[in-house]
């Protein structure tokens, strides 16, 4: 397996001591030598250049400029004496810097990547918590289970209990699924709302999470520190322009609005066209619980980056295109992953692998026609 799969499983096991893996799945031997090759050629980078795995500068000043924006756009939005037109592109501003807080800092975070320090690194993670992302529960839906278990059936959490969508073919299908190619993208910029409102206290509630079963719930700390942080996120989203914004409250609501769906907006496409589109398949393991393809390999195939070389999507996404370079070596900081990128590149082409990547719109045209297949009725 990885070091942050073994990373997870500790942290996880010190914080929650009740969960328990319902089947392990266990990665087979098919690209071995592949996947020696990539890690040995990573390690070789930064020895040679002499540099660490974690941030640099680059990461600094991302870090400064996205809570400098944070900031100063909600100080405008709520406190100054802006035009209620400049106030709203200052709300505008804060709901994408929420996302880029989120992307490039409480991402990074939540895998270690940030820091050496894992103290450090916990404390950037409640980044995701001030945006209204529970990092307790990010961690265990999107790092010990979709991060281990990639478009794993059954055991990769991002692609299940999602009531409103069916994104593989072992889901129950029903009628309505045949237009979520038509009503999801609609949903999209609601998707920050949901998480901040609604999902974190179905996933606290939930008894299993993908491979994993949590019989007798979660930590009482845990749930404290999710009610807190939701406090602080609806006081400061809600409250205190409601308090302190000379404007009719329905404008206000509006602004508050708009904000959370430019959020969602970047979420959803930053997040959507990387795994779940119409070329990427969904590996079972066989009786035993094993799958075929070396864990790094796995990840490869199940991944496909979108426009991984442009510098504007890189910087605000937190690298997020380079997503197979993030799911092979999910415990280094973001600012590398363009070196790494080309580096699995030149070796998956030596292996006779096939690393795969496209523009940012053709994947998005990809993830509406998989969701479109996904929605027929099945045979």
């Amino acid at each position: 397996m990885s070091e942050e799969y073994n990373d997870v499983i500790e942290e996880t096991s010190t914080r929650n001591s009740k969960w328990q893996v319902m089947h392990p799945v266990k990665f087979g031997h098919n690209g071995d030598d592949f996947a020696a090759a990539v890690k040995q050629r990573v390690e070789d980078y930064f020895k040679k250049n002499g540099i660490s795995r974690k941030a640099n500068a680059l990461m600094i000043f991302k870090t400064v400029l996205f809570v400098f924006l944070f900031i100063s756009s909600y100080y405008v939005a709520v406190f100054s004496n802006a035009e209620p037109w400049q106030r709203l592109l200052a709300g505008i501003l804060f709901g994408c810097d929420m996302a880029f807080l989120a992307f490039n800092i409480g991402h990074d975070a939540s895998h270690n990547a940030y820091s050496s320090s894992k103290k450090v690194n916990h404390i950037l993670g409640y980044t995701m918590n001030l945006v209204g992302i529970n990092q307790y529960i990010w961690n265990i839906k999107h790092n010990l289970s979709h991060h281990t278990f990639t478009n794993v059936p059954y055991a990769d959490m991002d692609n299940e209990n999602v009531g409103v969508a069916r994104l593989t073919r072992h889901h129950k299908w029903k009628p309505i699924f045949q237009y979520q190619h038509i009503y999801l993208p609609l949903l999209w910029p609601f998707f920050g709302l949901f998480l901040m409102l609604v999902k974190d206290f179905q996933l606290f509630n939930m008894k299993r999470m993908g491979n994993t079963q949590y019989p007798e719930g979660h930590p009482l700390k845990e749930w404290v520190i999710l009610f807190f942080s939701k406090a602080i996120t609806f006081s400061y989203l809600f409250a205190l322009p409601l308090i302190f914004i000379p404007l009719p409250w329905y404008q206000i609501l509006f602004g508050i609005l708009l904000t959370y769906m430019c959020m969602g907006i970047l979420l959803t496409s930053f997040f959507l066209f990387v795994h779940l589109i119409d070329t990427t398949p969904f590996p079972e393991e066989d009786s035993t619980g094993h799958l075929e393809d070396n864990w790094i390999l796995h990840q490869m195939k199940v991944t496909v980056d979108y426009s991984p070389f442009n510098p504007v999507i890189t910087f605000f996404s937190g690298a997020l295109n380079q997503h197979v370079a993030h799911h092979t070596f999910p415990n280094i900081c973001h600012v590398h992953y363009g070196a790494i990128t080309r580096i699995i590149q030149k070796t998956a082409k030596e292996y006779g692998y096939q690393y795969r990547y496209q523009g940012f719109f053709a994947a998005m045209a990809s993830h509406i026609r998989f969701l479109k297949k996904m929605g027929q009725k099945p045979a």
